[in-house]
């Protein structure tokens, strides 16, 4: 996963061994990315699983951690090969802050913003060798800047896919 593209420019942080755990996931990948052009911040995970237990519902895990949905949306972005990523977008908040999300669930040859479409797809094997969970969450700072903040966790939702799409089952040396 580069730490450079575009105007954003990353940095490895920690992943916390306990959601690892927690989830039961093959890799797990935390990412924070800084807009350099609008200083933005955008925080990236990228869960990767064999099984389709480990890769849960962004909305729910959010919303059982305090956040309020306020705006849930589906979407379709450009891929690099040419297929639509269909994701989902949130904004989120609670009494001190206020969040745009965007998710997608992956496999090697298919996108879905749908939990339960992604978990029955790789429960009949439509997986191929697993699937991933991408979802890059970015503070926003007021409702009028929640397009624009969307606008820039979905930048990085399309280069990890786009990266994982390309890699997709290349060993590690």
């Amino acid at each position: 996963m580069p730490l450079a593209f575009g105007d954003f420019q990353g940095r490895e942080l920690p992943t916390d061994k306990s959601v690892f755990a927690y989830l039961g996931a093959d890799e797990m990948i935390d990412r924070l990315y800084i807009d350099q052009t609008t200083h933005r911040s955008v925080t990236l995970s990228v869960v990767f699983a064999r099984g389709w237990r480990a890769l849960h519902s962004p909305q729910h895990c959010l919303k059982n951690q305090g956040w309020r949905l306020l705006e849930n949306v589906k979407l379709d972005l450009p891929s690099a090969d040419g297929q639509a990523i269909h994701a989902g977008s949130m904004v989120m908040d609670t009494a001190s802050e206020r969040i745009a999300v965007v998710y997608t669930f992956t496999t090697s040859s298919a996108t879905t913003a749908s939990w339960l479409r992604h978990s029955l797809r790789m429960a009949v094997g439509q997986g191929g060798k697993g699937g991933a969970l991408i979802v890059a969450i970015a503070p926003s700072p007021s409702p009028k800047e929640d397009d624009a903040t969307l606008g820039s966790a979905a930048a990085v939702v399309q280069e990890a896919h786009n990266y994982l799409v390309r890699n997709w089952g290349a060993e590690k040396g």
